[in-house]
């Protein structure tokens, strides 16, 4: 839960098994920080419930900061968050093809 340049103590990445699905929520995804959030209150609650172990409120704690970190970076990214991608490709390179194609239009969540 840190940044591809600095992993924090609970990034999941270096401890996978080789074979193991992961899903990586992105500060980009307007819906990121709330999910995130909700995964903390989840974990919370099941902490409390004694159903995970009480050491596990503070990856809680590290994931209520990410959140807030992701929408610190949009705040700083607003403007380029679309329109380019890291490796400097254009939203025409990317994976939903052309922008105006019906993928690309379905799943755009920019404001």
């Amino acid at each position: 839960m840190g940044t591809k340049s600095s992993p924090k103590p609970f990034d999941c990445y270096a401890n996978l098994y080789p074979d193991e699905p992961y899903f990586l929520v992105r500060a980009k995804d307007l819906q990121a920080p709330d999910l995130v959030r909700a995964w903390a209150r989840e974990r919370r609650l099941r902490v409390g419930r004694g159903e995970c172990p009480l050491e596990d409120l503070e990856q809680v704690r590290e994931a209520l900061q990410c959140a807030t970190d992701m929408e610190a970076w949009r705040a700083d990214h607003r403007a380029g968050v679309s329109s380019s991608r890291p490796d400097g490709r254009t939203t025409q390179e990317t994976d939903h093809g052309r922008p105006d194609s019906p993928l690309a239009a379905a799943t755009r969540c920019e404001p």
